[in-house]
């Protein structure tokens, strides 16, 4: 311990940043291996669950458009939704139904945020 009295004060920060450093280090390896071995999920609903895909998505706007025909937000989002879908598969006749829905957002609604952008 007589040593780390000897050395100056930028080299014994150095020591004890490094020491830290280390300790975390061990501990996140430490707690990564843990957690290879924790118990599997449980199969079931909740294992199987996944976010929709865009095509998914659009079809659920649709039938929530079809079925609340003024609702500014649900054109609006079927606009985006439509957007998305014309980034994922290159579909130019697709920007066309965008800006239908994105347009019949905007006469429900002049101030819908969504659809403005």
């Amino acid at each position: 311990m007589n040593q780390l009295n000897t050395l100056r004060p930028s080299d014994r920060r150095l020591l004890y940043a490094l020491a830290t450093a280390a300790i975390f280090l061990a501990a996140a390896l430490v707690l990564r291996l843990a957690g290879g071995s924790a118990a599997p999920l449980p199969d079931g609903p909740a294992r199987s669950f996944s976010p929709p895909t865009t095509a998914e998505r659009v079809a659920q706007l649709r039938a929530q458009v079809a079925q609340s025909p003024d609702n500014a937000d649900a054109y609006a989002a079927l606009g985006l939704a439509l957007l998305q879908q014309v980034r994922e598969t290159a579909d130019p006749g697709l920007y066309t139904q965008a800006e239908t829905a994105l347009d019949e957002a905007l006469s429900l609604d002049p101030q819908q945020l969504d659809a403005l952008v």
